[in-house]
């Protein structure tokens, strides 16, 4: 089950009214969803969310979205021992410029990532309908390269 809410990012939503006001509502619907029998459970919130990193760690929620915009660091420092896995974003517009000189260093943080914490998820971000299959598919083939 994922929940999308890119209404509650920074600056749209302050840290302390999330903390406040969203975060005890997300643990509660993380519980109900795996109440309902959802065996993985993922928070979406895009943009920039470093200063609600630690709370988006905190929610109950099994995958947490760490955007393309964001400082990937503050979320691997605020991420409990057993804290949910990270999807980490590369930026979509890339994909669609066909950029693989830029793609193919994104994927490679990811990667880097993925090695160092292994709790990596890769991601996309939201692709455009102007993004053509081939580009896809070379960053899928990017991700899968060693």
């Amino acid at each position: 089950m994922c929940l999308f809410d890119s209404q509650a990012s920074p600056p749209l939503l302050s840290p302390d009214m999330f903390n406040t006001f969203l975060l005890p509502r997300l643990r509660q619907i993380a519980q109900e969803f795996k109440a309902a029998g959802c065996e993985f459970t993922e928070l979406v919130i895009g943009g920039q969310t470093d200063p609600i990193a630690g709370y988006m760690l905190e929610s109950g929620f099994d995958i947490v979205l760490c955007d393309y915009p964001c400082n990937v660091n503050v979320f691997f420092e605020n991420r409990p021992q057993s804290g949910p896995l990270i999807r980490r974003n590369i930026n979509p517009v890339l994909i669609e410029q066909g950029n693989f000189e830029a793609l193919q260093k994104k994927t490679a943080e990811v990667k880097q990532l993925g090695n160092k914490f292994n709790n990596v998820i890769f991601g996309t971000g939201v692709l455009s309908y102007n993004v053509s299959t081939e580009n896809i598919l070379k960053v899928k083939q990017m991700s899968l390269e060693s």
